[in-house]
């Protein structure tokens, strides 16, 4: 996910880009508004102040801490929830495997998370305790401390041993489905194989380049176990990186392909990046974007066990260097346009972790964002085809049945990798979860950045350097000044708003397992695969709509 919010850690690259911005003023716009988390933000905009000689206070960008869960749980549902959540990360990994392994079987379930529940410290065991209370008839407080729990638990009145410990084992039988746990597994793999490469990796640009060769290859084994035959698609490709430098990036995508292979076969992509950033200060990029990469396994599970209609087949495609600037999307858009066996419909999945519902981002909504080389195209407005507004519409269709919320975005786009294949007239979408509180502080932050562009697009920079050395007339001089300081203000203005949980968590120590919700990204797969299912089988969408 390409954020355009600051990020902490950020001063390894301030120096490099602060020079840049001294000598290439005209080329410091490209560091500032390319909107990568690790450059934009913070010393970055603090660089561009001391072009100008205006702003001086530089913005750090802290992690945003997620809000505590309320303690009284309602429902079934969030009683299983708040279950989970008591149990210490690996020991709900453990639950996990048990689920999977077991399956529907309770003969072998049962007993083993009975065993599970048993080996807890006390601390664990009396959250617990406190749960069950809630829901089960209480016994004497004094039954507690008979039974050898500790001391704290007698100051609440508790169920004795067999009662609470029953009512959790059965209880988490069935609070994670099967397909559910894989999911969470399968994110839980992709984190383990980042943070193995990280910690076996010295620190700077290498441990990041060895934490995505593991997730890379963590990624192609999972579909592969999966029975799905893998393509790896190298590339090459020249464009401009996330500081606006033109240069030469060589990576690899991964492609599955299933269904009618014949000619004229409607197809639709799903895909998700598999990089991360941020490995350096500590992210093992479980919500950005092993959490995508996760629901692209669930959902081909189910698809490719699935008798998919005649003439349609579906692809999967894992994207390399998203976080560089979209890059392995850029590469794939370019060989299948040459190739002319671009999808019909492309559906990018993208931080499916958390948030109390999801967008949509359409083709229309493209030009809100630009990176890379875009930055130097005019915006333009892209059409949405019959076929991408069929499968938006299915979507809202899914998730409306799903109970689960779109949340209204237009204003704002998510900025991931379905830009690339926008931008090139290739009908597509974008899926994430996001708080609805975020998205209005995404689109704010969004259209700041454009009048941003704007402002900077009017500035005369060909004239800077006459400026600085003052060898510009009055009226020459006012007019060079009136335009910087429009620079100036669209600057603070952009600095000045808040920054959204949904940015400020990613790409830093606050992207781990623990905040991966895989409840919320099960049912966004619910939600993925009836669409995809039910538009693979629209006959009237025709490819050349």
């Amino acid at each position: 996910m390409r954020i355009e919010n600051g990020a902490p850690a950020i001063t390894s690259v301030a120096n490099g880009v602060l020079a840049r911005c001294v000598t290439q003023p005209r080329a410091c716009r490209d560091t500032l508004l390319v909107g990568g988390t690790l450059l934009v933000g913070g010393a970055l905009l603090s660089a561009g102040s001391f072009i100008t000689g205006r702003l001086t206070a530089s913005l750090g960008s802290e992690p945003m801490p997620l809000p505590a869960p309320n303690d009284v749980p309602s429902t079934p549902e969030r009683q299983k929830d708040q279950l989970l959540s008591v149990l210490p990360a690996h020991d709900q990994l453990a639950l996990m495997k048990i689920l999977r392994d077991c399956g529907p079987d309770a003969e072998c379930s049962h007993p083993a998370i009975r065993a599970l529940l048993e080996r807890q410290p006390g601390q664990v065991r009396h959250q617990i305790m406190q749960l069950a209370a809630r829901t089960e008839p209480a016994a004497p407080a004094p039954a507690a401390a008979a039974a050898g729990w500790p001391p704290a638990a007698t100051a609440a009145v508790v169920p004795p041993g067999e009662v609470w410990l029953e009512w959790a084992a059965t209880l988490l039988e069935s609070a994670v489905p099967l397909e559910q746990a894989r999911l969470y597994l399968d994110v839980a793999d992709i984190v383990r194989a980042t943070d193995e490469a990280r910690s076996g990796s010295p620190e700077g640009p290498e441990r990041e380049t060895a934490a995505n060769a593991a997730r890379h290859q963590m990624i192609q084994a999972l579909l592969e176990r999966d029975g799905h035959p893998v393509e790896t698609r190298p590339f090459s490709i020249t464009t401009r990186d996330v500081q606006g430098v033109r240069m030469r990036f060589e990576g690899r995508n991964l492609l599955v392909t299933f269904g009618d292979d014949r000619p004229g076969s409607r197809t639709l992509m799903l895909m998700a990046h598999g990089d991360m950033t941020g490995a350096e200060d500590g992210s093992n990029g479980a919500n950005d974007n092993a959490s995508g990469v996760g629901a692209l396994l669930a959902v081909a599970r189910q698809l490719r066990t699935a008798l998919l209609p005649t003439g349609t087949r579906v692809q999967l495609l894992v994207t390399d260097l998203e976080e560089r600037g979209l890059i392995g999307a850029q590469a794939y858009v370019r060989q299948c346009l040459a190739q002319s066996n671009c999808p019909d419909v492309a559906l990018n999945v993208d931080m499916l972790g958390r948030g109390d519902g999801m967008t949509i981002s359409g083709s229309d909504q493209q030009d809100m964002y630009r990176v890379g080389d875009a930055l130097d195209a005019p915006a333009r407005r892209i059409p949405v085809t019959a076929t991408e507004a069929r499968l938006a519409a299915l979507l809202r269709e899914a998730a409306q049945e799903a109970g689960l919320t779109v949340h209204d975005s237009a204003g704002w786009t998510m900025q991931s990798d379905h830009l690339a294949f926008q931008r090139e007239a290739v009908p597509a979408l974008g899926v994430t979860l996001i708080d609805a509180v975020d998205v209005g502080r995404e689109r704010m932050r969004q259209q700041a950045r454009a009048a941003l562009l704007a402002a900077d697009a009017a500035t005369p920079w060909e004239r800077f350097d006459d400026y600085v050395a003052g060898r510009l007339d009055a009226a020459t001089r006012a007019a060079v000044e009136a335009r910087l300081d429009a620079y100036d203000q669209a600057v603070e203005a952009y600095r000045a708003l808040p920054h959204s949980r949904y940015a400020a968590n990613i790409h830093n120590g606050y992207d781990q397992l623990d905040q991966f919700n895989s409840r919320q990204a099960f049912a966004a797969v619910g939600v993925l695969e009836r669409a995809i299912v039910d538009w693979l089988a629209a006959r009237e969408a025709n490819p050349g709509d």
